[in-house]
C-alpha cells in the first residue's frame, strides 16, 4: 500500500498541473498495447493535451509551398504488464512530446517521460538460509522510471473532420533505477487508437 501511495505522488504534481489547462480544447485519450512480446502483453492508457504548436512553411524550388505542424504535448501514462514467471509491473509517468504533422495527417513524435514504477515479483522467492520459498506477490519493489518513446502513425481526422481518431505505431526505450545498484534498460512496441477531445 505505501509503494502504491508513493507511486501516486511521483505523477501528483502533474495532474495539478493538467487540471488548470483542461478549459483548453485539443485533449487526446489514448489506449494502446503495451509490451516487450506477444508473450510479455501489458496495456496503457494515456492523456495528452496540445500545449503549443507552430506552423513552417516551405516552399519548393517548384513553388510549391510545404506546410508542417508542430506541436508540444505534454501528458500522463498509465500503464502495465506482465511478464510470465518473473514480475508484473505497474507504471505512472508524466510525458513531455514534440510531435510534427504533415498535411496529409501523417506524424512523427518523440517524448521523453520520468515517473514510477513499481514491480510485482509473480514467481517463488526462495529463502536459502531457511530452505524455503514464499509467494512472490508478496515482494514488491518501486523504482523510478525514465526513458524516451518514438513512434509514427496518421491523424485520420485531417482527411476525415468526423472521424477525430489517430492510430499509432511506437517504441519506449526506458530504465528503471535503481535496479541491482545499477539501471536495467527495457525496450517496448506501442500499437494503439487515440481520441480527439474537445
Amino acid at each position: 500500500m505505501r509503494n502504491l501511495l508513493l507511486l501516486f505522488l511521483c505523477g501528483f504534481p502533474f495532474f495539478g498541473f493538467a487540471q488548470g489547462a483542461f478549459n483548453i480544447p485539443k485533449h487526446q485519450i489514448g489506449i494502446s498495447y503495451f509490451g516487450e512480446t506477444l508473450l510479455h502483453p501489458g496495456v496503457v492508457l494515456s492523456y495528452d493535451h496540445s500545449w503549443k504548436s507552430f506552423l513552417i512553411e516551405k516552399t519548393s524550388k517548384k513553388g510549391k509551398v510545404k506546410d508542417k505542424l508542430y506541436s508540444l504535448e505534454y501528458g500522463v501514462r498509465v500503464g502495465g504488464y506482465n511478464f510470465t514467471r518473473n514480475h508484473t509491473g505497474l507504471f505512472l509517468a508524466p510525458i513531455l512530446t514534440m510531435t510534427r504533422t504533415t498535411p496529409k495527417g501523417s506524424f512523427y513524435r518523440m517524448g521523453f517521460q520520468a515517473g514510477g514504477i513499481a514491480k510485482i515479483l509473480n514467481a517463488p522467492v526462495f529463502d536459502l538460509a531457511n530452505s524455503t520459498s514464499s509467494p512472490g506477490m508478496q515482494d514488491r519493489y518501486l523504482y523510478f522510471m525514465g526513458g524516451f518513446r518514438l513512434g509514427v502513425g496518421k491523424d485520420l481526422s485531417v482527411k476525415h473532420p468526423k472521424l477525430p481518431l489517430k492510430w499509432q505505431l511506437g517504441s519506449s526505450l526506458f530504465f528503471t533505477h535503481p535496479f541491482s545498484s545499477s539501471q536495467l534498460w527495457q525496450n517496448a512496441i506501442e500499437l494503439g487508437l487515440t481520441w480527439k477531445i474537445g
